[in-house]
């Protein structure tokens, strides 16, 4: 697979999955829930059990009820989904939409603070 993405991938690590909610609607106007694997500033990576196809548009919403209050929601195309037969799991990388720029980047760095705060052990100054 090529390298898209110019700017930096932050993986987010298995123990914090679980504080990180990640919800798609995949058309049927219910989110259902998926995994974020890595974020960057123009795209992100999501397991998910469901295949999704190359060129849609997603909306998903995200929320870290522990470290901010509002959930936010953005648009991504799929630019790619790969099945893992063994974990009958897909990866999915999705490219934000440039229309919901301002959104997504306050959303990717409430991500990478709350990871980075939470590996310093610093949970003294968490916005409310």
């Amino acid at each position: 697979m090529i390298e898209r993405r110019k700017e930096p991938r932050y993986p987010i690590p298995e123990i914090y999955q679980k504080d990180i909610s990640l919800k798609i609607n995949q058309g049927s106007d219910q989110f259902v829930p998926a995994k974020v694997l890595n974020i960057s500033l123009s795209g992100i990576k999501i397991g998910d059990q469901i295949e999704l196809t190359v060129g849609s548009v997603i909306d998903c919403s995200i929320h870290i009820p522990n470290f901010f209050k509002e959930e936010a929601l953005f648009s991504a195309q799929v630019r790619y989904c790969t099945e893992n037969k063994d974990l009958k799991y897909y990866f999915i990388g999705a490219e934000t939409s440039k229309g919901g720029g301002e959104s997504w980047v306050k959303i990717f760095f409430r991500i990478h603070d709350f990871i980075s705060r939470e590996i310093r052990g610093d949970t003294q100054n968490f916005p409310a």
